[in-house]
């Protein structure tokens, strides 16, 4: 009876190590979402993080045209091409920049703003604004913040993770 309940723990543990080698392949949406990048984010087993430039995947490899990767201790690393999809931890590719929402924070800044003016204004006699010239100043300075806050964001990328090792 004993050896009937090795082999069934032995034919899981044997099949729990070759799962992970045989799930380290780049899916079809993966590699087409990589190779379409100009840039992806990496991170390497060895901690390594970085991005390669101009990278083309296929199922088990990545090649790049550059690349810039630092390693724990910040110092810059070399790597070896082209790299095995089993060294990466994560990959991510640029989705778009940040741009809507530093418009939406600086609307929030500027409307904020220009309402404590208004109420500033609002207690002197000779400063007080009429209900027209509250709204417009309102309006303006809403604008003024979005298209700050728009121009702020549009420096940030945002990233999707298009690769996680199992």
């Amino acid at each position: 009876m004993r050896t009937y309940a090795i082999v069934p723990l032995s034919l899981v543990t044997l099949g729990a190590l070759a799962a992970p080698g045989a799930a380290q392949s780049l899916s079809a949406r993966a590699i087409a979402q990589i190779n379409a990048s100009a840039l992806v984010h990496v991170q390497l087993i060895d901690g390594e993080r970085g991005t390669l430039i101009t990278p083309q995947a296929d199922s088990m490899t990545v090649r790049y045209g550059e690349s810039r990767v630092l390693n724990r201790g910040g110092s810059v690393v070399q790597l070896a091409e082209p790299l095995p999809v089993a060294n990466f931890i994560e990959i991510q590719r640029p989705i778009g920049t940040g741009a809507g929402k530093g418009a939406k924070i600086g609307a929030g800044i500027g409307a904020t703003l220009a309402v404590l003016a208004v109420i500033a204004a609002s207690g002197d006699e000779w400063t007080r604004p009429t209900a027209g010239q509250s709204i417009a100043a309102i309006g303006v300075w809403t604008l003024l913040g979005a298209g700050v806050g728009s121009l702020i964001g549009n420096g940030s990328k945002r990233w999707e993770t298009v690769y996680r090792a199992p």
